[in-house]
């Protein structure tokens, strides 16, 4: 059985973009324990996309592009060792070898991709561009980390 005790060999971080994927969604969405899935709930949903004060983000082109080189520029700056990498329009899948605490891998990608959007001009500085956190998916077994990687780059649907 695997405890914390367990060495971390990767992990699948996710995030998404603000707005498009809220709590009561119908795709599910993962609560603050992220190992406890919430059941789609339509008033739920419309309740949380009436606080949204900002429209929801949409990645399109030439921001996945500019999102994907910061991330891949980053990893290398840190010698983060980047397994798989795949930008969506509304969400972003990471799997890069456990170096550090996924908490400050996320939360660096995520800066360092923000930042290089509105350096840009893609996306004005008081304007969200990413939900507050994400979900840290700790890989403890090479096919982990092996079916991660997959589903990350084969799993995701058609290249966009």
């Amino acid at each position: 059985m695997r405890d914390q005790f367990t060495p971390t060999l990767a992990w699948h971080l996710t995030f998404t973009t603000h707005g498009t994927w809220l709590h009561g969604d119908e795709r599910r969405s993962v609560s603050r324990n992220p190992s406890v899935r919430l059941p789609p709930d339509p008033f739920l949903h419309e309740y949380m996309q009436g606080k949204l004060k900002h429209p929801p983000v949409s990645l399109d082109a030439s921001s996945r592009k500019i999102v994907r080189e910061a991330i891949e520029d980053y990893c290398r700056f840190k010698n983060w060792p980047l397994l798989a990498l795949n930008v969506r329009s509304n969400h972003v899948h990471v799997v890069i070898k456990a170096v550090e605490n996924s908490s400050k891998m996320l939360n660096a990608i995520k800066a360092r991709a923000t930042r290089m959007l509105r350096e840009a001009g893609a996306f004005d500085a008081d304007r969200p561009i990413w939900t507050e956190r994400g979900n840290q998916g700790r890989l403890l077994t090479e096919k982990a980390v092996n079916d991660a990687i997959n589903y990350v780059l084969n799993e995701q649907g058609p290249e966009i």
